[in-house]
């Protein structure tokens, strides 16, 4: 009983293209999904605070639909077993490896400024001053905001006597969503304590 250890290394190598060119073509699907979504949710927030992010995430998009192809074309090549439509696919691989690297430090640098110009807005719009027609829009907005990210303020509790008010009922969750009067009031002196 010889085993014919050419054939079964062969076998094994094409399920294991077969199995990572797959893998890819998930990542690539699932990459794009997620920049899809952070598309619709800067149009959703304002694509002002965004700048730069919106072509980040075309050009992931654009990353993504070149790796499906390159995946694909991996997987034609594997069926066939053409050692030139190999070669090609590795070579297309090994560009793809520096777009995408490339694609990475230029989303990750537009990140970092959308960070900043996010937190830099933010600010100026706690600490701006209002008048007393704004002050309920601005209550809102910001209820919502401590509700939704279980936040207080932007770094704390710390900010809101920084503007000379009283710590907003939002920044106690428990008191913020009580039913009654009396129940908001006992949860939001507990919490404050």
């Amino acid at each position: 009983m010889m085993c014919d250890w050419q054939s079964i290394c062969k076998t094994c190598v094409k399920w294991l293209l077969f199995v990572l060119n797959g893998l890819c073509i998930l990542m690539a699907v699932g990459t794009s999904v997620f920049a899809i979504v952070d598309i619709k949710v800067m149009k959703k927030y304002g694509e002002g605070q965004g700048h730069g992010t919106l072509s980040g995430d075309i050009l992931i998009i654009i990353v993504c639909l070149l790796l499906f192809i390159v995946a694909v074309f991996g997987c034609i090549g594997t069926a066939k077993e053409n050692v030139k439509i190999l070669c090609l696919y590795v070579g297309f691989l090994m560009l793809f490896m520096v777009v995408e690297l490339l694609v990475a430090v230029y989303v990750a640098v537009q990140r970092y400024g959308l960070e900043f110009r996010v937190s830099e807005s933010m600010r100026n719009q706690f600490f701006r001053n209002l008048t007393n027609d704004e002050l309920d829009q601005h209550k809102k907005i910001w209820d919502d905001l401590q509700i939704t990210y279980k936040c207080c303020g932007l770094n704390g509790p710390e900010d809101y006597q920084a503007i000379r008010q009283g710590i907003s009922m939002s920044c106690c969750p428990r008191a913020f969503r009580a039913k009654t009067n009396y129940a908001q009031h006992q949860l939001y002196k507990t919490c404050l304590e």
